[in-house]
């Protein structure tokens, strides 16, 4: 018999910046989880090898879905 939460997707979006010592296992975590989902990471600006690793993951996992923040301005950087 089929429950509630059968008939739905999650969605979990996952704010990251420069976590690529956390990124992984964080990811492999969510998945863990009983639920049939969707993963969206927002890296905001990371200037560390998170975006690499994302997009690693992102070839290896069809429910990542990985978006850069472009509306963001980099850290430190001034408005003008």
């Amino acid at each position: 018999m089929r429950g509630p939460l059968d008939q739905f997707k999650l969605s979990v979006v996952i704010p990251v910046y420069d976590e690529e010592a956390t990124i992984e296992e964080l990811i492999a975590r969510v998945r863990r989880q009983p639920y049939d989902m969707e993963l969206i990471a927002v890296d905001d600006g990371s200037r560390d090898d998170t975006p690499a690793i994302l997009a690693r993951l992102q070839s290896d996992i069809p429910e990542l879905r990985v978006f850069p923040d472009r509306k963001s301005p980099p850290p430190n950087s001034s408005h003008v």
